[in-house]
C-alpha cells in the first residue's frame, strides 16, 4: 500500500510540473502572438539625412546592385532567407558604400526590414539580442521616428541593456514621435475627412494608387499613436 501512495505522490508532482510547464508554454505563446500582432503594425520610413529628404537616387543605386530594396524584393527574400543571412548581407555590403547618404539609406532600410520582416524581433537567443541592440542603436542614432520598432526592440532588450539606457532611448523616441504627431495631426485628420472627395475624379488606376498611398499614411499615423502610449510606459519605468 505504501508503494501505491508513493506512486500517487510522484504522479501528482509530475502532473503539477507538467501543468506549470504547460502554463509557461502557453504564456510564451501568448506573448509571442501579441508581439507578432504588434509587429504587423509597423510601417517603413526613411528619415531625412542631415536635415534633407533622401534622394530616390540613393535607393536606386542600392537597387542597381541587386540588393533587396523594394517591397516586392523583400517578399521574395523572406521566403528564402533568415535574419542571420540578411544581417550578413548588411555587414558585407556596408563597407562598399562610399556615399554618406546611400550608406544612411542602407542602414535605415536594413535595420527596419531585419527587425520586422525577417522576425529578428521574435528571436530570444543571446546572439539575436546583440543584433537587436545593434539595429536599435542605428535607428536611434539616425533620428527617425520609428516608435514601433524602437518600443518593441527596447522591450526585448530589458535585462540585456541597463534600465537607464532603455529609459533614455524610450524618452528620446517618445519626444520624436510626439513632435511628429503634433505636426501631422491636423493634416491627417483633414485627409481622412476629405478622402472620398479627393479620390472621386481619379481614374481607376490613379484611385488605386492614391488609396494605397493614403492607406500607408493613415497606418503610419495610427502606428505612432499606438506606440507613443507604449513608449510612455517604459520611459517612466
Amino acid at each position: 500500500m505504501k508503494y501505491y501512495f508513493f506512486f500517487l505522490f510522484i504522479l501528482s508532482n509530475i502532473q503539477v510540473s507538467c501543468n506549470e510547464q504547460a502554463h509557461n508554454d502557453a504564456r510564451v505563446l501568448n506573448k509571442n502572438a501579441r508581439i507578432a500582432s504588434e509587429i504587423d503594425l509597423l510601417t517603413y520610413s526613411i528619415p531625412p539625412h542631415e536635415g534633407k529628404p533622401v534622394s530616390v537616387g540613393a535607393l536606386m543605386d542600392l537597387k542597381s546592385r541587386g540588393l533587396p530594396m523594394l517591397e516586392s524584393d523583400i517578399e521574395i527574400e523572406k521566403a528564402k532567407k533568415t535574419w542571420q543571412q540578411m544581417d550578413s548581407l548588411f555587414v558585407a555590403v556596408y563597407p562598399t558604400i562610399t556615399d554618406p547618404q546611400t550608406r544612411f539609406v542602407w542602414e535605415e532600410h536594413m535595420a527596419q526590414v531585419i527587425l520586422k520582416d525577417f522576425k529578428l524581433l521574435l528571436s530570444t537567443e543571446v546572439k539575436a539580442l546583440e543584433k537587436i541592440a545593434f539595429y536599435t542603436d542605428i535607428l536611434h542614432r539616425n533620428q527617425g521616428v520609428h516608435a514601433g520598432h524602437l518600443y518593441l526592440a527596447l522591450t526585448k532588450l530589458k535585462g540585456f541593456w541597463s534600465e537607464q539606457k532603455i529609459r533614455e532611448y524610450s524618452q528620446t523616441a517618445l519626444k520624436r514621435v510626439n513632435v511628429m504627431l503634433t505636426q501631422s495631426e491636423e493634416k491627417v485628420l483633414l485627409m481622412k475627412q476629405n478622402d472620398e472627395k479627393n479620390l472621386q475624379n481619379l481614374s481607376f488606376q490613379e484611385r488605386k494608387e492614391a488609396e494605397k498611398s493614403l492607406g500607408r499614411i493613415f497606418k503610419m499615423y495610427d502606428e505612432h499613436i499606438y506606440f507613443s502610449a507604449k513608449l510612455k510606459t517604459i520611459s517612466q519605468d
